[in-house]
Formats: structure tokens, C-alpha cells, sequence
């Protein structure tokens, strides 16, 4: 073979050698691919077989199914705990977590908090009912239905120095700038019986419980 032909040659060859190699990483990749999808198609039947024969698995994988029902005890525990350490309250009702001072649950409307507390709007303490004035932060509490001993209107500003209302610094038009504010920031939501600041989510109000339309 002369010259030009061995050149030839050893190109063709060449050539052929690299689209071989394309060809092997591209049928490697298609394989990884499959088998990712084996892994996942696994990993769901294990999870529809312990769902599923829970209590009746067969001798083969109850000991599996068994330790997986174990963790998942285990794992609900320290969510708990974690949900504690945050401060949440548990739902006695549908198990869902609320902030640890909300009165009511956000997600069924459940009552949390006993009856004899109300919950400051200001601060965020529970205090007792009836009382008029926040015992850590002196805001005024709402109107539990307590009048005062001597028969005046509680909703009358019992206990209120007018002289501290007066230099309160607060101006006729601040409750309508705080208005306009709330207009300027549609995504925050309020009770429309309360008042009270909503999360995105909630679906009742968690300081008196009242359905969010």
C-alpha cells in the first residue's frame, strides 16, 4: 500500500474509533438514565408496598417494612421536637403546627389556647381574660365583656392617662396613613373580624378563630 493509502487509511480508522466512542457515551448515558428511573420506580413500589401491607407484609419484608415503620416513629418524634424548640403548638384536631401564642388554629379554626386567656395584639403574650391592660408591654387588650367593678364602660379607656395619650406623638391622619400603607402592600392579609395579621396560608384567623374568606 503506498503512502497516500496508509494516510487514508488511518483517517477512515480514526474517524470510525471517534464515532464509536460518541456512540458507547451516548448509549452509557441512556443507561444511566434507566437506571435512575429504575432506582425511583424502586424506591415508590417500596414505598406503595409498605402503605399498602403495612400490617400484613409478607415473611420476606416484614423485617424491612417493620424497621421503616420505626423510622418513620422516630422521625415524627424529632419534628416534634424541633416544632417545640421553635415554639409551635400542635393541633389536637388536624395535627397541623401554629405559631405557640395563636389562639385558634389556622388551618381548622380549632381552638388552642383555654378559654380563660386572651392573646395581646401588640406584644403577642397570653394573658389572662378580662384584664384590661397587657402585663408585659401595657398595650390596652380588647373588650373581653369584664366591666369594671364600679360600673364604668370598660370601652371607655379605664386606666388610660390622657396626658400619655396626648403626647403619643400620634397625628388625626395616622390611622389613615396606616391605611394607605396596607393599600401599598396587598399581599399581607388581615382578620376582617379582628384585625389580626394572616399568614398566606391560613385559613382561620389565629386569634379569634374566625374562617378567612
Amino acid at each position: 500500500m503506498d503512502f497516500i493509502g496508509r494516510v487514508s487509511k488511518t483517517f477512515s480508522d480514526t474517524g470510525k474509533k471517534t464515532k464509536d466512542l460518541a456512540d458507547i457515551a451516548r448509549l452509557n448515558g441512556k443507561i444511566s438514565d434507566n437506571n435512575r428511573k429504575i432506582k425511583q420506580l424502586h424506591t415508590e413500589i417500596g414505598e406503595l408496598y409498605c402503605q399498602e401491607h403495612g400490617a400484613d407484609a409478607e415473611e420476606a419484608f416484614s423485617s424491612r417494612v417493620s424497621e421503616v415503620q420505626k423510622l418513620d416513629v422516630e422521625n415524627k418524634k424529632w419534628n416534634e421536637e424541633i416544632q417545640k424548640l421553635r415554639g409551635m403548638t400542635k393541633c389536637p384536631k388536624c395535627g397541623n403546627y401554629c405559631a405557640g401564642n395563636a389562639m385558634y388554629c389556622t388551618s381548622c379554626g380549632q381552638r388552642l389556647l383555654p378559654e380563660n386567656v386572651v392573646v395581646c395584639q401588640k406584644c403577642g403574650s397570653v394573658v389572662e381574660k378580662g384584664t384590661l391592660f397587657c402585663q408585659y408591654c401595657g398595650a390596652r387588650l380588647p373588650d373581653t365583656g369584664t366591666a369594671a367593678q364600679d360600673g364604668t364602660d370598660s370601652s371607655a379607656g379605664i386606666g388610660a392617662d390622657p396626658d400619655q395619650e396626648a403626647s403619643s406623638g400620634e397625628e388625626p391622619g395616622a390611622e389613615s396613613d396606616s391605611a394607605s400603607e396596607d393599600e401599598q402592600a396587598p399581599e399581607t392579609r388581615h382578620c376582617s373580624n379582628c384585625g389580626a395579621e394572616l399568614d398566606p396560608d391560613a385559613e382561620f384567623c389565629p386569634d379569634c378563630g374566625t374562617r378567612v374568606d
